[in-house]
């Protein structure tokens, strides 16, 4: 919103503004502002770095559109009228992840650090795709300089707690998790199901249970909880609490094997070898059918 009023106070003082002009530059109806923005860009020359802003509005109204192949053509045509553009290389960098084409995000993002090294939004956004790429330790790299741009933002640990995670820095993720839950998020069932699942990678079942109670009291169809925390409650020797969750588990998602998997691991602790053979049974049915 604040970029769309940029742009429109730029069209505002570089001539009369017509009625097309100010809808292209109103970022409230993305298909009515393309469809200006379009008007606009054909009516005739104008200098580049004014058409380049024309472009990168347009796609950024196709962006909300869900129309990235075509936003990212009118990025390329932004940064190509100008490419110095810190703006342009940003929302083209955005088309790519929107794409899955991580790759080409982050070089984008290595562009607008480049020029911008003091654009904190950038760093987050390129640890995300640094994460999505599987880069953890460049991914955490970056989630620490955004947080040196912004300490209390609870976002950053949370993600970069999970990039310490996947790369079994559980401890560290812990910390991370702690943080993000303190700062802004006491009530996020997240953050507390992937703690419990670092305490769980430490041999900590005991507090892994309790991350994952609270996650259940806050959602208790939180189906991956249940499977964790009947698979804690077996570390902890307490088969029919375990029997309990998986069994939870399986009502709601019954086309999944593991469940049926994790029930007969506990039958077995309770001595009960027909529920458990009837439980390995139809998780390997379930498993040849998936």
């Amino acid at each position: 919103m604040a970029r769309a009023g940029i742009v429109m106070m730029a069209l505002l003082l570089s001539a009369p503004a017509s009625g097309t002009e100010l809808r292209c530059a109103n970022p409230i109806d993305p298909r009515a502002q393309a469809a200006a923005c379009t008007k606009f860009i054909d009516a005739g020359p104008r200098d580049a770095a004014h058409l380049s802003r024309l472009h990168r509005t347009r796609g950024d109204a196709l962006m909300r559109l869900k129309r990235h192949d075509a936003a990212l053509r009118d990025f390329d045509t932004a940064i190509r009228l100008a490419p110095g553009s810190v703006a342009a290389y940003y929302a083209r960098g955005r088309a790519y992840r929107a794409l899955k084409a991580y790759a080409k995000a982050v070089a984008d993002l290595d562009t607008v650090i480049r020029l911008a090294p003091d654009n904190a939004g950038a760093y987050v956004t390129r640890a995300d795709m640094r994460f999505a790429l599987g880069r953890y330790e460049a991914a955490i790299a970056d989630y620490s300089r955004y947080a040196r741009f912004k300490p209390d933002d609870p976002f950053v640990y949370g993600w970069r707690g999970r990039a310490y995670a996947q790369l079994k820095q559980y401890r560290r993720a812990i910390r991370d998790y702690t943080k993000a839950l303190r700062l802004y998020f006491p009530r996020d069932p997240g953050v507390y199901y992937h703690r419990g699942r670092a305490h769980a990678h430490l041999r900590d079942y005991r507090s892994a249970v309790a991350d994952y109670d609270r996650v259940l009291r806050l959602t208790p169809q939180h189906s991956e909880a249940h499977l964790a925390r009947g698979e804690a409650h077996l570390e902890l020797r307490r088969p029919r609490r375990a029997v309990a969750d998986f069994t939870a588990f399986i009502e709601q998602r019954p086309r999944d094997p593991r469940g049926y998997r994790a029930r007969a691991r506990a039958y077995e602790a309770l001595g009960k070898r027909l529920l458990a053979d009837r439980d390995v049974r139809q998780a390997r049915r379930l498993s040849r059918s998936n």
